[in-house]
């Protein structure tokens, strides 16, 4: 697989605490600690964004069902404000 490089200027105290961090953990060197860090960055990010791309989908369906619901429900006669249905009489077709 070929690899890219990534320069990267860190500020002596923060590198002086990546290299302690990758001694304590097993890490050949700060720069393998930060080539890691990056690749869990990057996984979790890309799974995280199917999630809510995921999510997205699912209230696009909620929402189309709910208003299919609605307008099924709201297709028949609907009553008036004083609770009476009101009468439906056919339509008469010009001649």
């Amino acid at each position: 697989m070929p690899r890219k490089r990534l320069n990267l200027s860190l500020s002596q105290p923060l590198y002086t605490q990546l290299q302690a961090i990758a001694r304590r953990y097993g890490f050949g060197s700060a720069c393998e600690l930060g080539t890691t860090l990056l690749q869990v960055f990057a996984t979790h990010t890309l799974r995280a964004e199917a999630e809510h791309q995921q999510r997205l989908r699912q209230r696009d369906e909620d929402n189309e069902a709910y208003i299919a619901a609605l307008f099924d429900e709201l297709a028949g006669a609907q009553p008036t404000p004083d609770g009476t249905v009101p009468v439906t009489h056919p339509r008469r077709q010009c001649q």
